[in-house]
Protein backbone atom coordinates (compact mmCIF):
# COMPACT_ATOMS: atom_id res chain seq x y z
CA UNK A 1 0.00 0.00 0.00
CA UNK A 2 2.75 2.80 0.35
CA UNK A 3 4.55 1.76 -2.51
CA UNK A 4 1.23 2.42 -4.52
CA UNK A 5 1.08 5.38 -2.50
CA UNK A 6 4.14 6.64 -2.91
CA UNK A 7 3.69 5.89 -7.04
CA UNK A 8 0.74 8.22 -6.92
CA UNK A 9 2.32 11.29 -5.27
CA UNK A 10 5.40 11.18 -7.60
CA UNK A 11 2.85 10.87 -10.60
CA UNK A 12 1.01 14.00 -8.89
CA UNK A 13 4.22 15.58 -8.26
CA UNK A 14 5.05 14.97 -12.02
CA UNK A 15 1.85 16.66 -13.17
CA UNK A 16 2.27 19.18 -11.08
CA UNK A 17 6.09 20.25 -12.67
CA UNK A 18 4.79 19.67 -16.31
CA UNK A 19 1.71 21.89 -15.57
CA UNK A 20 4.32 24.32 -14.56
CA UNK A 21 6.56 24.56 -17.18
CA UNK A 22 3.43 24.74 -19.32
CA UNK A 23 2.46 27.72 -17.54
CA UNK A 24 5.74 29.68 -17.71
CA UNK A 25 6.25 28.72 -20.81
CA UNK A 26 2.98 30.46 -21.73
CA UNK A 27 3.90 33.29 -19.36
CA UNK A 28 7.09 33.91 -21.29
CA UNK A 29 5.37 33.18 -24.90
CA UNK A 30 2.63 36.20 -23.74
CA UNK A 31 5.59 38.20 -22.25
CA UNK A 32 7.03 38.29 -25.48
CA UNK A 33 3.76 38.67 -27.54
CA UNK A 34 3.25 42.01 -25.80
CA UNK A 35 6.43 43.08 -26.33
CA UNK A 36 7.16 46.14 -29.36
CA UNK A 37 6.05 44.89 -32.84
CA UNK A 38 5.84 46.81 -35.99
CA UNK A 39 4.40 45.26 -38.91
CA UNK A 40 5.90 46.09 -42.22
CA UNK A 41 7.02 43.75 -45.76
CA UNK A 42 9.29 44.81 -47.75
CA UNK A 43 8.21 45.83 -51.55
CA UNK A 44 9.44 43.99 -54.33
CA UNK A 45 10.24 47.45 -55.57
CA UNK A 46 12.96 47.58 -52.63
CA UNK A 47 14.26 44.36 -53.55
CA UNK A 48 14.04 44.40 -57.52
CA UNK A 49 16.65 47.78 -56.74
CA UNK A 50 19.20 45.54 -55.64
CA UNK A 51 19.83 43.82 -59.01
CA UNK A 52 19.91 46.95 -60.41
CA UNK A 53 21.26 49.35 -58.00
CA UNK A 54 21.35 52.35 -59.75
CA UNK A 55 19.64 55.84 -59.51
CA UNK A 56 16.70 56.85 -61.57
CA UNK A 57 16.31 59.13 -64.24
CA UNK A 58 14.73 60.98 -61.57
CA UNK A 59 16.84 60.80 -58.75
CA UNK A 60 18.93 63.51 -57.09
CA UNK A 61 22.02 64.78 -54.68
CA UNK A 62 23.87 62.21 -56.30
CA UNK A 63 27.14 61.50 -54.58
CA UNK A 64 30.04 59.35 -52.87
CA UNK A 65 29.40 58.64 -49.06
CA UNK A 66 30.04 55.71 -46.48
CA UNK A 67 26.90 56.12 -44.17
CA UNK A 68 23.29 56.30 -44.56
CA UNK A 69 20.46 56.38 -42.02
CA UNK A 70 20.54 57.84 -38.38
CA UNK A 71 21.14 56.41 -34.89
CA UNK A 72 20.70 53.16 -34.30
CA UNK A 73 19.46 52.73 -38.13
CA UNK A 74 23.00 53.94 -39.61
CA UNK A 75 24.74 51.64 -41.76
CA UNK A 76 28.47 52.84 -42.10
CA UNK A 77 30.54 51.30 -45.11
CA UNK A 78 34.04 50.23 -45.72
CA UNK A 79 34.71 53.18 -48.12
CA UNK A 80 32.42 55.92 -50.22
CA UNK A 81 29.79 54.59 -51.81
CA UNK A 82 27.54 55.66 -54.59
CA UNK A 83 24.48 57.74 -52.73
CA UNK A 84 21.68 58.99 -54.19
CA UNK A 85 17.52 60.21 -53.01
CA UNK A 86 14.45 59.28 -55.29
CA UNK A 87 10.84 58.45 -54.33
CA UNK A 88 10.11 54.83 -53.90
CA UNK A 89 6.90 52.97 -52.66
CA UNK A 90 8.20 51.57 -49.48
CA UNK A 91 4.82 50.49 -48.36
CA UNK A 92 3.25 48.78 -51.72
CA UNK A 93 0.84 51.69 -51.60
CA UNK A 94 1.12 53.34 -54.65
CA UNK A 95 2.45 56.60 -52.51
CA UNK A 96 6.11 56.90 -53.01
CA UNK A 97 8.13 58.91 -50.57
CA UNK A 98 11.49 60.42 -50.43
CA UNK A 99 14.33 57.49 -49.77
CA UNK A 100 17.92 57.72 -49.68
CA UNK A 101 20.09 54.94 -51.13
CA UNK A 102 23.85 53.82 -50.80
CA UNK A 103 24.75 51.42 -53.01
CA UNK A 104 27.95 49.10 -51.12
CA UNK A 105 30.23 47.78 -54.06
CA UNK A 106 32.33 46.14 -51.45
CA UNK A 107 30.00 44.35 -49.79
CA UNK A 108 27.38 44.42 -52.77
CA UNK A 109 24.48 45.36 -50.11
CA UNK A 110 21.45 47.94 -51.29
CA UNK A 111 20.85 49.82 -48.03
CA UNK A 112 17.57 51.57 -48.31
CA UNK A 113 16.84 54.92 -45.57
CA UNK A 114 13.74 57.08 -44.80
CA UNK A 115 12.16 58.65 -41.98
CA UNK A 116 8.64 57.61 -42.60
CA UNK A 117 5.95 56.25 -40.76
CA UNK A 118 4.65 52.79 -39.60
CA UNK A 119 2.18 50.92 -38.33
CA UNK A 120 2.44 48.94 -35.25
CA UNK A 121 0.59 45.78 -34.65
CA UNK A 122 -1.73 47.15 -31.86
CA UNK A 123 -3.27 49.63 -34.30
CA UNK A 124 -1.37 52.72 -33.69
CA UNK A 125 1.15 54.33 -35.97
CA UNK A 126 4.99 55.43 -35.46
CA UNK A 127 6.98 57.61 -37.40
CA UNK A 128 10.91 57.57 -37.39
CA UNK A 129 14.35 55.88 -38.53
CA UNK A 130 13.29 53.12 -41.30
CA UNK A 131 16.63 51.05 -42.72
CA UNK A 132 16.46 48.77 -45.34
CA UNK A 133 19.48 46.68 -46.50
CA UNK A 134 19.08 43.97 -49.47
CA UNK A 135 21.71 41.64 -50.13
CA UNK A 136 22.78 42.18 -54.36
CA UNK A 137 24.02 39.12 -56.20
CA UNK A 138 27.70 38.16 -55.89
CA UNK A 139 27.47 39.75 -52.09
CA UNK A 140 30.42 38.72 -49.61
CA UNK A 141 28.00 37.59 -47.06
CA UNK A 142 26.77 34.86 -48.94
CA UNK A 143 23.18 35.65 -48.55
CA UNK A 144 20.58 34.81 -50.75
CA UNK A 145 20.21 37.68 -53.62
CA UNK A 146 16.75 39.73 -52.63
CA UNK A 147 16.77 38.84 -49.37
CA UNK A 148 18.01 41.07 -46.16
CA UNK A 149 16.92 42.91 -43.59
CA UNK A 150 15.06 45.77 -42.33
CA UNK A 151 14.62 47.83 -38.92
CA UNK A 152 12.67 50.95 -37.44
CA UNK A 153 13.76 53.17 -34.36
CA UNK A 154 11.25 52.91 -31.64
CA UNK A 155 11.04 55.96 -29.24
CA UNK A 156 9.94 54.62 -25.65
CA UNK A 157 5.88 54.23 -25.69
CA UNK A 158 6.07 53.80 -29.56
CA UNK A 159 4.67 50.51 -30.65
CA UNK A 160 4.41 49.54 -26.95
CA UNK A 161 8.48 50.24 -26.76
CA UNK A 162 9.92 50.01 -23.35
CA UNK A 163 12.60 52.34 -23.81
CA UNK A 164 14.35 53.25 -27.22
CA UNK A 165 15.17 50.60 -29.03
CA UNK A 166 15.42 49.01 -32.57
CA UNK A 167 12.80 46.47 -34.03
CA UNK A 168 13.37 44.15 -37.25
CA UNK A 169 13.21 41.42 -39.09
CA UNK A 170 15.14 39.54 -41.91
CA UNK A 171 13.27 38.93 -45.21
CA UNK A 172 14.38 35.97 -47.76
CA UNK A 173 14.74 36.47 -51.29
CA UNK A 174 10.50 36.49 -51.89
CA UNK A 175 10.43 39.69 -49.02
CA UNK A 176 8.83 37.48 -46.62
CA UNK A 177 9.56 37.99 -42.69
CA UNK A 178 11.47 35.15 -41.18
CA UNK A 179 12.08 36.23 -37.54
CA UNK A 180 11.18 39.21 -36.34
CA UNK A 181 11.56 40.91 -32.81
CA UNK A 182 13.75 43.50 -30.58
CA UNK A 183 16.97 43.94 -32.90
CA UNK A 184 20.81 44.84 -32.60
CA UNK A 185 22.66 46.36 -35.78
CA UNK A 186 26.02 45.56 -35.44
CA UNK A 187 28.19 49.10 -36.42
CA UNK A 188 31.10 47.34 -37.54
CA UNK A 189 29.54 44.51 -39.45
CA UNK A 190 26.14 45.81 -40.31
CA UNK A 191 24.65 42.17 -39.30
CA UNK A 192 21.36 42.41 -37.86
CA UNK A 193 20.75 40.45 -34.91
CA UNK A 194 17.47 39.58 -33.45
CA UNK A 195 17.97 39.83 -29.65
CA UNK A 196 14.32 39.04 -28.32
CA UNK A 197 12.73 36.84 -30.60
CA UNK A 198 8.89 37.78 -31.00
CA UNK A 199 7.61 35.85 -34.32
CA UNK A 200 9.05 34.49 -37.06
CA UNK A 201 6.25 35.44 -39.72
CA UNK A 202 4.75 38.79 -39.07
CA UNK A 203 3.34 40.11 -42.39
Amino acid sequence: MRKVLTVAGLIVMGSLLVFGLSVLAQSKSASSAQGPVVTYQVTAVVTAKATNPMPSQSAKQQSKQATIGKGKAMAKTSKDNSFWVEEIDLDGTGNPVEAQLLWDDTDKVLYTYADKSFQCTDGSSGNGDFLIATYGKGNRGKKPAGSGWWVASLDQGECKAQTEELFGCKFNASGKNTACGIANLNEKTNVLTIIEATSTSIK
